[in-house]
């Protein structure tokens, strides 16, 4: 399944976590399932299906992926005492998919693709679905006792990565004003 294409994609990298998270839900006649394990690397690979049809320029599905994953985050990290409540807010999404595999599978009824070629899902309803399915399913998973050292990892990353951005910017910005 997902999760087995998760790990066969991840073979060649390190990753943060043995297993991938499996997240399974449905709103609104819309079925969700994702796997996805952060790795110690820094691209973000995102395969995304709509009833079996592979979309390579995302669409809603992925954007409600990518907003409840940034939502649950940012919540589990303040939750946790990682970050505090305004360092949160300095975060965005990119921070949270730093070295992240994903696979997201939708199923629906009816489906609207963007263009001819189907690449691109353009149901507005599936972002809420996917966006609920990945809150809720973060929140339950890392709810469990067995997983706060994978949430502490992936935070460290996170954070290690938030931290590394700001000293590039800080360094291009002190760059730019020294005539470097």
């Amino acid at each position: 399944g997902i999760v087995d294409f998760v790990k066969h994609i991840n073979e060649s990298k390190t990753a943060l976590y043995p297993d991938p998270i499996y997240i399974s839900g449905e709103m609104d006649d819309i079925k969700v399932e994702i796997a996805m394990q952060h790795t110690d690397g820094y691209s973000e690979s995102t395969f995304s299906y709509v009833n079996n049809i592979q979309t390579p320029d995302g669409g809603t599905h992925e954007i409600g992926f990518k907003s409840g994953l940034t939502r649950a985050l940012s919540d589990l990290a303040v939750k946790s005492g990682s970050l505090k409540g305004k360092e949160s807010d300095k975060l965005v999404g990119d921070d949270f998919r730093e070295g992240l595999t994903t696979v997201i599978l939708v199923k629906m009824k009816t489906v609207e693709f963007e263009g001819q070629t189907k690449a691109k899902l353009g149901n507005p309803q599936a972002r809420p679905a996917v966006e609920s399915v990945v809150v809720k399913g973060l929140n339950d998973y890392f709810s469990g006792k067995k997983t706060g050292k994978i949430l502490s990892s992936v935070l460290e990353k996170i954070i290690e990565y938030y931290i590394k951005k700001q000293h590039r910017e800080s360094f291009r910005v002190s760059s730019s004003v020294f005539g470097g």
